[in-house]
């Protein structure tokens, strides 16, 4: 069992979540068309692109169908929110529903707030999710919104965080993540049945 770092103000909550997920490193694996040759590199270990966008092409993460099941089984409330532009993410949107995804909306990085110090690995300047803003949009409790995210450097101190080790395709190909994640994500979904697979033993 891989371990999650989970930093929370309410871990059970008495209402329903708002579970949002950080697409690129937690649900898929984006790469622009110019790295072709680490995308060639990927696909002759077998593993394939599952969507291909204007600018780029994404593998999904294994078991991603468990978790939309144990997302639908629950009932859970969910958005997705990156630090892509907002035409990327308007083609994602269509795809991942093809995929099964339910997502209430997919935010783009417009809707971050300015950070500090950019980590290398970020391009954008606006790369700080404030759950705040998702709060306030969505009209639910801070203390129920909880931000699924590769990086800690994206989230606000304070605030609901599960962290999750970023899907690499290559070192990766039998990724177990989601499967774990449908474990952590447990406590913040209301579900009263004892003998529910996902309840922590």
């Amino acid at each position: 069992m891989n371990t999650f770092l989970i930093y929370s103000l309410l871990i059970f909550t008495m209402t329903q979540a708002m579970i949002v997920f950080d697409l690129n490193g937690v649900l898929m694996k984006r790469l622009n068309k110019a790295k072709s040759k680490e995308i060639k590199e990927i696909e002759t270990n077998n593993v394939m692109r599952d969507i291909t966008l204007n600018s780029s092409v994404v593998f999904l993460r294994p078991n991603f169908e468990e978790l939309i099941l144990f997302l639908r089984k629950h009932k859970a409330r969910y958005i997705g929110w990156t630090t892509a532009i907002s035409s990327t993410v308007e083609e994602l949107k269509l795809h991942l529903k093809g995929w099964g995804f339910e997502f209430e909306d997919i935010l783009s990085q417009e809707y971050c707030d300015v950070g500090g110090v950019r980590p290398p690995d970020i391009k954008s300047e606006k790369w700080i999710k404030n759950l705040n803003i998702v709060a306030e949009k969505y009209k639910c409790s801070l203390k129920d919104c909880v931000l699924v995210d590769d990086s800690r450097n994206k989230s606000v101190e304070g605030q609901n965080f599960i962290n999750v080790a970023e899907y690499n395709p290559l070192s990766n190909k039998e990724d177990q993540y989601l499967k774990e994640l449908c474990v952590a994500l447990h406590d913040y979904v209301q579900c009263n049945d004892d003998d529910c697979e996902y309840k922590k033993k």
